[in-house]
């Protein structure tokens, strides 16, 4: 059996209950527009043309339509309650499209839109919360390469260069010795 998830969010719910206003505001306008229709209809035979076979073969079809787009709605509406009240549509205790549609209006669009909103302020916080971990985390191994640093750096201005000439003669490179330069001969 498969299972609709439409109505777990607010936009699916606004749908059904747009819906439903949908088909209420078909069933009460149409046949009132068809009415008016079938009026002017007989007006219209009754000025101009007396043919009357086909004025009312128009008006029956008219009120037909007129019929059935009241039907329809009221049908729709009709097997839904039924579906819901034998639960044939709910799998595994989530809400029946039928328990959906028959329920759907303004107030469980707001109340699941405030459901919503807190899941969503708890998924931000949650990520701010690791975001702050990772942060932390490398703030501690930014700080952990800085003392390296600066202890590599400390080790190196605290190290005495060998200024013995037998080294610096198979260099054979200019050397320092107390603050002169010297260049080796044969160089």
């Amino acid at each position: 059996m498969v299972q609709i998830l439409f109505c777990e969010s607010s936009t699916g719910v606004r749908i059904v209950y747009l819906i439903k206003m949908l088909l209420n505001i078909i069933r009460i306008a149409l046949p009132i527009i068809l009415i008016i229709k079938v009026i002017y209809d007989f007006y219209k035979n009754m000025v101009t043309v007396n043919d009357k076979e086909n004025v009312v073969k128009i008006v029956f079809n008219r009120i037909l339509a007129c019929v059935v787009i009241f039907c329809v709605p009221t049908l729709i509406n009709l097997v839904f309650k039924l579906l819901d009240e034998t639960d044939i549509l709910t799998v595994k205790g989530k809400i029946s499209f039928a328990t959906c549609y028959n329920e759907a209006n303004l107030e469980l669009v707001s109340r699941i839109e405030e459901t919503e909103a807190l899941k969503l302020k708890e998924e931000e916080e949650a990520e701010r919360l690791e975001d702050s971990i990772i942060l932390q985390k490398y703030y501690a191994e930014l700080e952990a390469r800085e003392e390296y640093n600066l202890k590599y750096q400390a080790e190196a201005n605290n190290k005495t260069w060998n200024s013995n000439l037998t080294d610096l003669n198979k260099q054979n490179g200019v050397y320092v010795k107390d603050g002169v330069f010297y260049k080796p001969r044969g160089a």
